[in-house]
């Protein structure tokens, strides 16, 4: 009789294909991070910005070996300082670890926040859901926890595997929403608003999902989200640097990476190097939209014009609210607060002002919520037509801007069009399932559990 939980030889080979190729690209990072001519990673802004923090230097005045500039609140240059790299010509620091040890350990924290990341939010979902329901039944280790968990990193893999070349932040931002979202369904408000303040301290743009709860009026949420904040953007860099320094590196940040990513013009270094409309491969609504507004303009104007501004905020303000309705009245919270978060996940980074392709291993809530309503709706591990053409399409717009004869496919957006349709499939999804009356045998969706959560 066939097991459904049984791990197959297939599945476990499939697991051990997954570590290997994990531990196989970790030295392939390695070697484009330290042994190439020039380096092939972004790790050397966060390492070089913690030297010069050390050094008591300007944190974002020292570039590193490729020129270019941190860009982050203060508090992480802080927390970066065992990994200090110093420039060439000046003795590394003591207490430091030499910068190819610093780029494994970093490659290991990473996949340390996505494996843990992807698993909050699969365990949140499987227990808040209903006594009997498939996403219930299963144990772990078994199959269907497996696919929970290895089937959105599948499809999210080629935005993944771009964070994990270039060492950026993505998975620990992944986290931070993760353990928002996951403490939201469980109704655990307070851990929620700290979880969601550890993003927007590395990230900024994690602030945009403040939306939640101020919609919703759940001060426990803010209140705990301005403590987390407050710790990180404020404690931190002033018990780090001292209230002097804390303040001005603060103050250059804001004025010179936020202020030009808001719109205000600027000709500073992280206009040229991040915000400007031509310095970076940018996904965002504002980026795009000015790519085709000048599409045989070239070269494109370095700053966006009003009118795209405009464009770009009715679009993010317009996806918001389609996706506040699409949730309004549905008796289950477990799923529409998993849909929404995602959803709003995807209007975050598509919205922000820079959004480059590995932003979309941002995806990753939203895919596993659509990967957990076809495995409750079909009590089986097997996807849908409709499901399985969405992640073809998904996958193959992320993969083909990537060939280098299909470039052209960046400027005109490819990606971000795959993140729409994917939001799009996400607010689809929640008016199919709020409408309906979606059950697992004689289980219903909403859960008493969750009611009566602390």
């Amino acid at each position: 009789m066939y097991d459904i939980n049984r791990l197959r030889l297939l599945d476990k080979a499939i697991i051990g294909v997954i570590l290997v190729a994990t531990v196989a690209f970790g030295a392939l990072v390695e070697i484009r991070s330290v042994y190439l001519s020039t380096r092939k990673t972004d790790v050397g802004c966060y390492f070089r910005a913690a030297w010069a923090y050390r050094t008591d230097t300007n944190i974002y005045d020292v570039p590193d070996d490729n020129g270019w500039h941190y860009a982050y609140p203060p508090a992480f240059a802080i927390l970066m300082a065992p990994f200090a790299d110093a420039p060439k010509g000046f003795e590394q620091l003591p207490i430091a670890f030499p910068y190819k040890v610093s780029v494994a350990i970093w490659y290991f924290i990473s996949v340390i926040c996505l494996a843990w990341g992807i698993h909050i939010l699969a365990k949140a979902v499987e227990d808040t859901s209903a006594e009997g329901s498939f996403l219930s039944s299963y144990p772990p280790g078994s199959r269907p926890w497996w696919w929970l968990r290895l089937v959105p990193f599948g499809i999210c893999l080629p935005a993944i595997g771009s964070t994990f070349s270039r060492g950026q932040v993505n998975t620990i931002v992944l986290l931070s929403i993760a353990g928002f979202a996951a403490e939201t369904i469980r109704n655990r408000r307070g851990c929620a608003g700290l979880w969601l303040s550890v993003g927007i301290c590395l990230k900024v743009i994690p602030a945009f999902l403040l939306i939640l709860p101020l919609v919703r009026r759940d001060l426990r949420t803010l209140g705990y989200s301005a403590l987390g904040m407050f710790i990180g953007l404020a404690v931190i860099p002033t018990v780090g640097m001292g209230p002097e320094r804390a303040w001005e590196s603060s103050r250059y940040f804001l004025v010179h990476t936020i202020a030009p990513g808001l719109g205000e013009a600027g000709t500073g270094t992280m206009a040229k190097e991040l915000t400007g409309m031509n310095v970076t491969d940018n996904q965002s609504f504002q980026a795009i939209i000015h790519n085709l507004k000048y599409w045989s303009n070239l070269p494109r104007p370095r700053q966006a014009d009003e009118s795209t501004k405009l464009l770009h905020v009715s679009l993010a303000g317009l996806m918001t609210l389609v996706s506040f309705l699409a949730v309004r009245r549905w008796a289950d919270r477990r799923f529409s607060d998993m849909f929404l978060i995602g959803n709003l996940t995807m209007i975050m980074f598509m919205a922000s002002p820079v959004c480059h392709h590995h932003y979309f291993a941002l995806a990753v809530p939203l895919v596993l919520t659509l990967v957990a309503v076809e495995m409750q709706n079909r009590s089986d591990l097997k996807f849908g037509i409709s499901m399985s053409i969405l992640v073809l399409i998904q996958m193959a717009m992320e993969i083909l801007p990537k060939i280098p004869a299909l470039e052209k496919l960046r400027d005109a957006g490819v990606t971000l069009e795959s993140g729409v349709i994917l939001w799009g499939w996400g607010v689809a999804t929640c008016w199919q399932l709020k409408s309906a009356t979606v059950t697992i045998g004689q289980q219903p969706i909403v859960e008493e559990r969750l009611r009566t959560a602390a």
